[in-house]
């Protein structure tokens, strides 16, 4: 890699300090992140985005405009907008716009699988949620320059101290040492000295942050994540001593920072040994560089010459840099993000020889998923083997079509050794005990179509939930739901944003889209019934009981993909792992549509009939793709039914369905005989 001259020049300064034995100290600053992570203007701009979503009249919004107004100096504007939040929000408050500027570099191929699927706008990130984003470490995007550091600490950290200080808030210099195969323990710097995350592993390189972290290091953190500007100026000496002893190079290394603070230059004049300060500007202007190298040689006398290297780019320096000392770089292969459909095995027809469900829970959820689309999310990378499956079903009146489908896999799994749990949340529903004994009777008939299914337990939520605890039984999470609403609501506090989202509140509308989908949400809070935010609350201290004295990755739950949010909340409140499994979602339709519950096979035909006169009757993941998949070849593939044959033609595949449907629209009315045979009560 060739570099121009002032990155160059850099690297033969430190690759010469490097031979001579020399131990190098590194100050990183934001110089090395972005764009990755926004730089100040693109922060203020964010901040700008936030007041202008406050209620307050816009007041706060009109301080910022006034801080903007009164200064082109981007690092008085931020002083300025620091002082503003205070004043108008709290003195920590810009913690949150920090947080959302560093997870501008986090990009997830799917947030809604991330671990930010349940968090919100403007909500702030604690230190278990923070550890979970970092840990994703394929989902970071790092600049070339960040990546060449990593695998400089990762490999060689003692030439460096084991130790890099860094003005930026981010952990992008974590996750690069990490990505690396090193060990990286983030450290904040007070008056008093550093404070590390706890147990810093002995040969972990110490991240010192000189202006806070970008989350709490520790739960019990209360204190504001970033160091105040104008505290930073006040407390300048004090802070520059604790500095001060973390530079214990021969050679200090200044990237990416342009000392705007001053804190840095009092530490340098505090370092007790002689050194070399090497100090890299981005820009190329050599005035400014003349001006630069001049201060420092007066701040700095008594020890060795400064080096001042204008147009020094760390996206080339620290690369070349990292070549030279026979760290080159090294392609990662891109990680799975998710499992892709196989195009082919789907093609199987359920005709040939070995198209039968397979003996064994893992195979049978892997058929599942590959076949017919259903989802399978594990607790762990292993095969999935549980011993107890976990249904739980809003009651209503009468069953749908999703209930028959969902029976039908859980009888499959109850046939292979699996105890199936049904847990009827039947608060505040009529004549709850009549409706529950119809849905009891459903899901039982629904069971004997499997061969060899034991009988599920069918349990009334309102009767567990009210009756007597055993005081004996081992507990890992409450089980009553006023204390599963102080962990959930009071101790993790999650936002307002994803329990609405997981309680079927909101549609589950990416965050990023909220904004433009302004009349929908104001139409859902306005609609919806308080009672479902009950679910939760009910739901999981039932679930809470059933995990007891088990191991949880024993236990797998069963639900539509609309309910990936509520089983995402769970894990971030309570901390543990599930296996879940999800049945395709009937997209636009619900438990309560007609055309999944209805009375007489008549009906179901013209719904089929209305639906085949649409322009992409025909298209994957619509009404007659969802019902042909799981209400015609599911149930022949899971019971062991006969081959469907109609008019000559073998129904064994929805392409074959499909392109019946299009030489004889009739057909729809004998596929509607047969879902309605599987669906209705005989007679």
């Amino acid at each position: 890699m060739s570099a121009p001259d002032g990155a160059a020049a850099l690297v033969e300064h430190l690759v010469a300090a490097v031979r001579r034995g020399e131990h190098l100290t590194l100050l990183v600053g934001s110089g090395l992140t972005v764009p990755a992570v926004p730089g100040v203007a693109q922060m203020l701009a964010l901040a700008d985005e936030y007041a202008a979503g406050r209620d307050d009249r816009g007041e706060l919004a009109q301080e910022l405009g006034h801080a903007r107004a009164a200064s082109d100096d981007p690092a008085a504007v931020y002083r300025a907008y620091h002082r503003a939040f205070a004043s108008w929000v709290s003195g920590n408050e810009f913690d949150v716009v920090a947080q959302e500027a560093v997870l501008q570099a986090y990009q997830p191929a799917e947030r809604a699988r991330s671990p930010l699927a349940t968090h919100g706008v403007w909500q702030r990130v604690d230190t278990r949620l923070g550890e979970r984003v970092e840990a994703d470490q394929e989902s970071w995007r790092l600049t070339d320059g960040v990546t060449a550091l990593g695998r400089l600490l990762a490999r060689r950290p003692a030439q460096f101290g084991n130790r890099v200080l860094t003005t930026n808030v981010d952990p992008l210099v974590e996750v690069a040492i990490r990505r690396a195969g090193g060990r990286a323990t983030p450290m904040t710097l007070t008056d008093e000295g550093a404070v590390p995350s706890p147990a810093p592993a002995a040969d972990a390189v110490r991240v010192f942050h000189l202006h806070g972290y970008w989350r709490p290091l520790r739960p019990a953190d209360r204190h504001g994540l970033l160091h105040d500007p104008e505290r930073l100026r006040r407390a300048a000496r004090t802070h520059s001593a604790a500095i001060a002893r973390l530079l214990r190079g021969d050679t200090i290394v200044v990237i990416g920072y342009g000392g705007w603070d001053d804190v840095f230059l009092h530490a340098l004049k505090q370092v007790g040994h002689r050194v070399t300060v090497v100090w890299a500007l981005h820009g190329d202007d050599p005035d400014t560089a003349a001006a630069h190298q001049e201060r420092l040689a007066v701040e700095l006398a008594g020890h060795r010459a400064p080096v001042v290297l204008p147009g020094v780019d760390a996206d080339v320096a620290i690369p070349t840099l990292a070549e030279r000392l026979g760290i080159p770089g090294q392609p990662r292969a891109p990680r799975t993000r998710r499992r892709w459909r196989q195009r082919v095995w789907e093609r199987e027809l359920l005709t040939e020889p070995h198209s039968a469900p397979p003996p064994t829970v893992p195979e049978l959820l892997e058929q599942l998923d590959r076949r017919f689309g259903w989802e399978l999310a594990p607790a762990g990378d292993g095969a999935v083997a549980p011993t107890t499956l976990f249904w739980p079903v809003r009651l209503r009146q009468s069953s749908s079509l999703i209930h028959a489908v969902q029976a039908l896999a859980a009888a499959a799994l109850a046939a292979r050794g699996v105890a199936v749990t049904v847990c009827l949340d039947d608060f505040n529903v009529a004549r709850r005990y009549q409706a529950a004994a119809r849905f009891t009777a459903d899901v039982r008939r629904w069971f004997s179509l499997v061969p060899g299914a034991a009988e599920p337990t069918v349990v009334s939520l309102q009767d567990q939930l009210d009756g007597p605890i055993d005081p004996g039984a081992p507990r890992l999470a409450p089980t009553r739901p006023w204390p599963v609403a102080r962990q959930a609501y009071g101790d993790r506090n999650p936002s307002l944003y994803s329990v609405l989202v997981a309680t079927k509140v909101l549609p589950n509308i990416p965050v990023e889209r909220l904004a433009d989908q302004g009349a929908t949400v104001v139409q859902a809070l306005l609609s919806k019934n308080a009672n479902r935010l009950l679910t939760p609350l009910t739901v999981w201290a039932h679930l809470n009981e059933v995990i007891a004295g088990r191991p949880p990755e024993t236990l797998l739950t069963l639900s539509g993909q609309d309910e990936r949010p509520f089983w995402q909340l769970w894990r971030e409140i309570f901390d543990c792992e599930l296996n879940h499994l999800f049945n395709p979602l009937a997209e636009n339709l619900t438990n309560d549509s007609l055309m999944l519950r209805w009375s007489q096979p008549r009906e179901l035909a013209d719904h089929l009939a209305r639906a085949r006169q649409l322009p992409d009757w025909d298209t994957p993941h619509g009404y007659l793709h969802w019902l042909t998949q799981n209400a015609v070849l599911l149930p022949r593939y899971l019971t062991g039914g006969p081959t469907v044959m109609i008019g000559g033609r073998t129904l064994d595949s929805w392409a074959a369905v499909a392109a019946s449907a299009h030489e004889d629209p009739a057909l729809l009315s004998i596929v509607a005989d047969l879902v309605s045979g599987l669906y209705l009560p005989r007679g």
